[in-house]
């Protein structure tokens, strides 16, 4: 057995179409490192808009673009004070808005509530002196002051209150850089989270999580809501505790957490004329007569085809995963490659970290059965049938088809779960997230692909112990 697997093994590799298939995942792989540098090599290509002042007659009319059209012209004033890419500017187009309204709303009569005048009055002076001085902690000390105040009548100000606090003992500074990105995501995912819990007039937890008996009275689509929130919150005070810039498009790191994203269509391509071919060069060549000649039973000899065809895919993932390796650290880096990975599950409303070595070879774990499916789908039509390239043409149709099942997922269908393709995916089970379809489970799944593996691989050694080979 084992020597008709190394047999095996050398005749793959001495093929021209592996050789060949080698060379295009190569291609493929500094072509795919060199558009994802080109997005920190052209930088975000973000369309800026902003509120111009309008021509409409009747906007002297309109208090609110009254207000800010006043806005936007101050705006400008003490922005051409400063440098574009100064921290400066940034705070001026961000974050001033909220104290110049209410300012220039008393100013033009549409607001009477003095308190509040005065308050923002002082501590709009005190920014403007932050700015001119150079001092974006005296910034941040003077909004600390005014949350401080603000929150005893209004608790929702606690959220800016520990965003500021934030800011100034992580050291962040205004600006477009990644933690200030991440300090700013934080404070808008804690936001949306406060407001789900107003509307469902329920507390939060000091992690902003919500009961589990809250979150099962919402529907499907606020529930989502909730998570989506709940993973942007965790992620970025995650990012922002470990100092890590998860948003860098441009590194070896983003690659390989979207590598089967990026390389399985590489990966199935390789696979499907490695199973493929493996019987049914056979045949063509005839060297299938020599083979059964030998003191090999065909049983024997098809089991070590199998075999070496899940070595083969193993192989083939690991082999691409080494050029991505080499390639991204080339043309990208190999820093990034130490920063942890993070998978959200919505099932336990955690945040959990992996080394990306254990988050490739679990992703692994979790893509490998439909890969083997196909490719089993794939030997199993090079047995039966005597042409190579009908049993790659099957398995490519099998893998499109399989996608293009998903857009069934809405319609909720019971029968849907009887298909493979809504089983073979174990990535969910594995990182403990929601399955494909509502109510499938890891062992049903188990089940399902062993049933579809079992009925192709029983079709494949049944045919071939009975395969006439005289005529051929």
């Amino acid at each position: 057995m084992i020597n008709l697997m190394i047999n095996e093994i050398v005749k793959i590799v001495k093929k021209k179409s592996f050789i060949i298939m080698l060379c295009i995942i190569t291609g493929w792989a500094f072509l795919t490192n060199f558009i994802y540098r080109s997005f920190d090599d052209l930088g975000e290509m973000i369309e800026e808009t902003s509120f111009t002042e309008s021509e409409d007659e009747d906007a002297e009319d309109d208090i609110y673009l009254k207000i800010e059209n006043a806005v936007t012209k101050e705006k400008k004033q003490l922005e051409k004070k400063y440098d574009e890419e100064a921290w400066q500017s940034y705070y001026i187009d961000n974050y001033l808005d909220e104290y110049l309204r209410t300012i220039i709303s008393h100013d033009l009569g549409y607001d009477e509530d003095e308190d509040a005048y005065e308050s923002n009055k002082v501590i709009y002076e005190e920014i403007l002196k932050g700015l001119e001085d150079d001092d974006w902690r005296h910034v941040v000390k003077t909004e600390i002051k005014h949350y401080e105040t603000q929150v005893k009548s209004d608790p929702s100000f606690k959220i800016d209150l520990e965003g500021a606090k934030i800011r100034l003992d992580k050291d962040i500074i205004y600006g477009d850089d990644y933690q200030n990105a991440n300090l700013e995501r934080l404070i808008d995912s804690q936001t949306s989270l406060w407001n789900i819990s107003l509307y469902y007039k329920a507390d939060l937890d000091d992690d902003y999580k919500l009961d589990k008996e809250t979150i099962d009275k919402m529907d499907e689509v606020n529930e989502t809501d909730y998570h989506n929130h709940r993973e942007q919150y965790l992620t970025n005070k995650y990012a922002l505790e470990h100092n890590l810039d998860f948003d860098k498009m441009g590194s070896n790191y983003t690659v390989f957490t979207q590598f089967f994203s990026e390389y399985s269509l590489m990966i199935v391509i390789m696979i499907f004329i490695i199973a493929g071919s493996m019987m049914s060069n056979e045949y063509s060549t005839g060297t299938i007569k020599l083979l059964l000649v030998r003191p090999y039973t065909r049983m024997k000899i098809l089991l070590s085809k199998y075999l070496t065809l899940i070595l083969s895919i193993l192989f083939t993932i690991g082999i691409t995963m080494l050029i991505q390796l080499i390639v991204g650290s080339i043309i990208l880096d190999i820093k990034s490659l130490s920063m942890p990975v993070t998978v959200y599950s919505p099932i336990t409303d955690t945040l959990n970290t992996y080394s990306l070595v254990s988050y490739l070879g679990l992703s692994t774990m979790g893509i490998l059965p439909a890969i083997l499916i196909l490719a089993t789908l794939s030997f199993m039509f090079g047995t039966i049938f005597n042409s190579k390239s009908l049993a790659i043409t099957v398995g490519f149709v099998a893998y499109f088809i399989g996608n293009i099942f998903s857009v069934f997922i809405e319609s909720g269908k019971a029968w849907l779960k009887y298909i493979v393709s809504f089983n073979w995916d174990w990535t969910p089970y594995i990182f403990n997230l929601n399955p494909t379809l509502k109510g499938l489970t890891f062992n049903f799944s188990v089940l399902i692909c062993l049933l579809w593996l079992g009925a192709m691989l029983v079709t494949a050694f049944v045919v071939f112990k009975h395969k006439d080979i005289n005529n051929i």
